[in-house]
């Protein structure tokens, strides 16, 4: 029986790197933490619609505010 190499390829994540993906925090999950609060405050919709008014929120930060949220997220473990 011929099997080809693709066929033999693996796609999903090793098991050990499985575990290390889902820790890791983004830089909007580390901004949303630290002001979900104030967020929250603001607004008066209900919970569905909440976590596309934080996006919002987070796309108009400064290009070097998103940017230091996101590195503080890299640089976290």
């Amino acid at each position: 029986q011929v099997v080809s190499r693709q066929s033999l390829l693996v796609f999903s994540p090793r098991t050990s790197e499985i575990g290390k993906e889902t820790e890791r925090k983004t830089g909007f999950e580390l901004w949303m933490k630290s002001v979900e609060n104030e967020l929250r405050s603001h607004y008066d919709g209900d919970d569905d619609g909440f976590l596309k008014y934080a996006t919002r929120q987070f796309r108009q930060l400064t290009a070097d505010d998103k940017k230091r949220w996101n590195e503080m997220a890299r640089t976290s473990t």
